[in-house]
């Protein structure tokens, strides 16, 4: 999903006609290390806001019910929030990665409702019965990997 997404930026930096403001920042790591100093809650994904111009399940925000503050606090009851437009090196919201209705456990690095869905790192990870399923970036690869939901808090919590 990461190697299209950059093929994705990759295509739309070349299609450009005026010069383009790359987005340069180190990766920050895999969910446990991007989240160590966050909020961790887990949400549903309820409702997207607007598609972007540039891709078919793009958007530019999306709403997600908070179920469980899994570390930390967090005192409302949805986030809403915004992706990157293509040019701010936030995440992408893509109905692809956050399909209506799939939970997911996110990294919140602020206490308000409406916030960034920052880039650089592994922000949230897909959780499916009991099973967190992610993504790691490691020596320059792209790898899949599940874990236990109770076993992956535990490391969240350590």
């Amino acid at each position: 999903m990461l190697k299209l997404k950059l093929c994705l930026v990759l295509l739309l930096s070349l299609a450009a006609p005026q010069p383009a403001i790359a987005c340069t920042c180190s990766y920050a790591g895999d969910f446990i290390e991007f989240s160590g100093s966050a909020i961790v809650v887990e949400g549903q994904i309820r409702s997207y806001g607007p598609r972007l111009s540039h891709g078919e399940t793009l958007h530019a925000s999306m709403w997600v019910n908070v179920e469980e503050v899994v570390k930390g606090k967090y005192r409302h009851s949805s986030i809403e929030f915004v992706g990157d437009p293509g040019h701010l090196c936030l995440t992408y919201i893509d109905a692809v990665t956050y399909p209506l209705g799939s939970k997911h456990l996110f990294a919140v690095f602020v206490e308000d409702q409406k916030q960034q869905l920052v880039g650089c790192g592994e922000v949230s990870v897909q959780v499916v019965n009991g099973i967190v399923h992610g993504i790691s970036f490691t020596n320059g690869v792209l790898e899949a990997y599940s874990v236990d939901r109770t076993k992956f808090v535990e490391q969240i919590l350590d």
